[in-house]
């Protein structure tokens, strides 16, 4: 390491995100500020980075930025940064030196659905949805839709993280109608991901979840058309919040909410799901850091998917003190893991 990195004394966590920061990214800073503040109060530095495009090929960074009365202002001067919350993936492919979190196997392996659901099934069995893959051709759509034994399947694009490919959904002739319609995009699609269909996403969520308050209870009642999940937020095997999600159609992806629990009223099954797909997926990609939110079907009994892209640390909300707790609990969480890992590389472990 040259003499240039030896005014970084102290440990550096970078927030990477590819971006455009010119002018300030008010934006971004509303969003991570909370988890740059919790960095510092931990006696970290924390700096932002425009993803890995300013990597100077020496595991070090030619600009990066830092918070400022509510915007990003850049800094020039090169700096070694040790652990990154890598939420566009450049760090994680692009610098090895630095310890990114999700590291590239596993945000890989979560980002394809059919590669995940195929290796979660071989271990986890029937709580995992049966799943076949196919390329995006009418003729092998159509095939694959035999390969299913359930009546009914749901069929999408295997890589979607814009969520701007269709859904199909309904009994195997009716999506035989319509494969032209998810063909049909401007977008190219990998793969097709042919699965079965689970009804359990209409029902409600499991019978001892009890909202964490009236104002959850009433802000889930606004959302009652649509199906649901529960995600568990699982950082390395450890299940940090577990919260539902309500309002998710098919047709407008954009508009579902997340709702909020009582935490004594999460029944254990929950979390142990959530972290049994971590450990699995862990396993596969042969990662020591990990970030997951595991999808589960609202009675908490069986997988959706799992996500490893930029998941984000929930914002706060003053009107909502149920959310409000789950933010401070994952952005400390992530906070923790974070300056946990950038001690680990100054440490050389």
């Amino acid at each position: 390491m040259t003499n240039k990195f030896e005014e970084n004394s102290v440990p550096i966590v970078a927030i990477a995100q590819v971006g455009n920061f010119e002018g300030g990214r008010p934006e971004f800073v509303d969003r991570h500020a909370p988890l740059m503040r919790a960095i510092g109060d931990r006696g970290f530095r924390a700096v932002a980075l425009d993803g890995a495009r300013d990597k100077d090929g020496e595991g070090g960074f030619s600009r990066f930025y830092v918070s400022e009365e509510g915007l990003l202002v850049p800094r020039d001067g090169s700096v070694r940064v040790d652990a990154a919350y890598d939420l566009s993936g450049g760090v994680g492919r692009q610098v090895p030196e630095v310890l990114a979190l999700n590291p590239r196997s596993i945000r890989d392996l979560a980002s394809s659905k059919a590669a995940h659901s195929e290796v979660l099934r071989l271990d986890l069995g029937d709580v995992i949805p049966q799943s076949v893959s196919r390329p995006a051709t009418k003729e092998a759509i159509e095939n694959g839709l035999d390969e299913i034994e359930a009546d009914e399947v749901i069929v999408k694009a295997n890589r979607d993280p814009h969520k701007k490919h269709p859904m199909l959904i309904g009994t195997k002739d009716a999506v035989r109608g319509r494969i032209d319609d998810l063909l049909q995009t401007t977008k190219p699609i990998d793969l097709i991901l042919i699965q079965e269909y689970m009804p359990e996403v209409n029902g409600g969520f499991a019978s001892d979840l009890q909202y964490a308050d009236a104002t959850e209870k009433e802000f889930a009642a606004s959302k009652k058309e649509g199906a649901k999940e529960v995600r568990v937020r699982v950082i390395d095997e450890e299940p940090v919040a577990v919260m539902g999600r309500a309002g998710l159609n098919v047709d407008d992806r954009q508009q579902d909410k997340w709702v909020h629990f009582a935490p004594e009223s999460v029944p254990s099954h929950i979390p142990a799901l959530g972290v049994a797909v971590a450990k699995v997926l862990r396993a596969k990609a042969g990662v020591e850091d990990s970030d997951l939110g595991v999808d589960l079907t609202p009675d908490g009994l069986r997988f959706i998917e799992a996500n490893g892209r930029n998941i984000g640390t929930m914002r706060p909300d003053a009107e909502r003190p149920a959310a409000h707790r789950i933010h401070e609990i994952v952005t400390n969480a992530l906070a923790d893991k974070l300056t946990a890992m950038a001690v680990r590389k100054r440490s050389g472990r």
